[in-house]
Formats: C-alpha cells, structure tokens, sequence
C-alpha cells in the first residue's frame, strides 16, 4: 500500500527495537485507514446499484397503472371504435395518461441524477381533487365512496406531479384494501399542526378497511413491503414500493408521514407539509 523513508538519526544512533516497533505499528495503522477507505468506496458503489434497482423497479410500478389504462381503452377500439362518446373519452384517458408516464419518468429521472425538481406553490385541494378524478374509476368498480375536503388550506411549496402520486398511491392502497367489504369509505381532510418548529399542513387520509397488522406496520415504509399474501401479488398489487416512494416523496418535500392502524377498523395515513409562505 505504501512506504515510509526514514534518514540518519542524530548522531547517527541505530534504531532499537522500540523505534522499529513503533514504525511497524504507525504503518499498520495507515494501511487499516486506507484500507478502510477502499471499502467505503465500494460500499458506496454497492448501495448505489441497490439504490438504482430499487428506482428501476419503482418506475415500473409507477407506470403500470397508466399504461394498463390506455392497454384496456385499446382492446376497447375494435367493438367500440365508432362510438363518438367512447371516442372523445378514450382521447381524453390517453392524453392524460401519456402526459402522467411522462412526468413520472421526467420526476423519477431528476430523483436518480440528484437534481432538483421544478417546485412551486401547489394548491392541495387541487391534488386531491385531481386524484379523485383518476380514481373514480377504481372507486365505482370498488362501490368505494370518497370525500374530499370542503375546506382551503395555504398552498404548500412542492412539485404538483409528485404529490399528485402520493394522494393517489395512498388512495389506490386504500381502494384494494377496502375491495370486497359492504360500505367501504375513504376520506380526506385538511388540518393544521401547530406544535411543531413551523406550522405544517396536514392532510389525513383515512379508510374503514381491514387495517394493518401491529407486526406490519412499522415496516410498511420499507421497499419490497406489502401486505398481500403472494397468491396476491400479480399485475400492479403487491409489489410493495407505493409507501416507499411516498415517502421519499415526502421527505424530498421536507415533510413527514405517518400512518396508524387498527385491525378491522380502517387505517389513517397523516402527511405534513410546509406551507409555502
């Protein structure tokens, strides 16, 4: 790894021992520190191939729902071509959908070079809004009922695309949750918190589903996480990465998330958010 090179001691004395021990223990050290070093670099480069498969498998997850939408529209065409209204609604899915892929992959793109994205004042009920709007679908088929808050909040600092996915990952979690069960009801609402350093906007979204198990819960953060039993994950369910890019999301937001549970009573997810003032 290296060397040291010593000249004449005064009066030309010889090295004993002692010194040559003492050499020998200096230069162990500086070949364990940079050793060490050796493996830092590589521990780096290990996680960010890690990092990088994570994101690659986070954007497939992403795109599947939009791209099943325009796929279903499609095998649609044949029987349903000449159809004016079905024509008009099948221009108007894809065009939101393709504009969707392409924020997402612009989003996922500025996330894996470390850049910033674009942020602006966001209206939050817009998002939600919007969000209801590419979930009514989802929502009719599950006999799910959304609602939405009546109230306005401050605008919050943020990038509209990537909490547009947040609202809409937590909804989407919720509606497969709920599926199945008589009187299902997913809600939002808008809070302040005010015992923290700065004001935060909370948004609260919350169903009446089966809940999370205790076990589970502190875990569902954590990529590659879910819930299904593996007979359950197939197509765009059960991969487990949603809450992890939420809250990624949320953290390059400068805010928080957090989620409560109770078996077979529903679930609440709580984001906070700076306002943008």
């Amino acid at each position: 790894l290296g060397f040291v090179t010593l000249g004449a001691r005064a009066d030309h004395a010889l090295y004993n021992d002692v010194d040559v021990s003492l050499l020998e223990t200096i230069g162990l050290q500086i070949g364990l520190n940079l050793r060490a070093r050796q493996l830092e670099r590589r521990t780096s480069q290990a996680e960010k191939l890690i990092s990088l498969g994570t994101l690659a498998a986070g954007l497939a997850h992403e795109l599947r729902n939009p791209l099943v939408s325009i796929q279903t529209f499609s095998a649609l065409l044949k029987e349903r071509g000449t159809d004016l209204d079905f024509q008009q609604e099948f221009s108007a899915i894809v065009q939101r959908d393709v504009n969707r892929i392409a924020s997402i992959v612009e989003n996922v793109a500025a996330f894996a070079e470390s850049n910033r994205i674009q942020m602006a004042a966001v209206n939050l009920s817009e998002v939600l809004r919007a969000a209801g709007e590419i979930m009514r679908p989802e929502l009719q088929r599950a006999r799910v009922e959304l609602t939405l808050p009546a109230t306005e909040v401050p605008p919050v600092m943020g990038n509209y695309s990537q909490l547009l996915q947040v609202f809409l990952n937590l909804m989407q979690n919720a509606v497969q949750a709920i599926e199945g069960r008589e009187g299902g009801t997913l809600a939002a609402r808008f809070d302040l918190r005010a015992d923290a350093p700065q004001p935060l906007i909370c948004v609260t979204v919350v169903d009446n589903g089966p809940g999370i198990e205790p076990a589970m819960l502190p875990h569902i953060f954590e990529p590659f996480t879910t819930t299904k039993s593996t007979g359950e994950r197939r197509g765009k369910h059960g991969m487990g990465l949603g809450l992890a890019i939420v809250k990624r999301i949320v953290q390059h937001h400068h805010g928080e998330i957090h989620a409560a549970s109770t078996p077979g009573q529903g679930t609440t997810f709580r984001v906070y958010l700076p306002p943008a003032y």
